[in-house]
């Protein structure tokens, strides 16, 4: 959906109208992100990477209803 890196909100248009194929949702990317994340949100404190998971977990469920 990026064109050299860049989201603008003609693709992102395009993208909800399905008039191109998405590379991925917002779901694989926050799932992907979080995974990428979490290891430095953790080793900050056991408090943090709590409440990054449950922020996480809030979100995910918001795009999917």
């Amino acid at each position: 959906m990026a064109q050299d890196g860049y989201v603008t909100a003609e693709l992102i248009k395009n993208a909800f109208l399905g008039k191109i194929a998405r590379e991925r949702t917002l779901i694989e990317f926050f799932r992907s992100s979080g995974r990428e994340v979490l290891p430095f949100v953790a080793e900050r404190s056991p408090t943090n990477e709590f409440i990054f998971v449950i922020l996480q977990s809030c979100f995910i469920e918001i795009l999917i209803a």
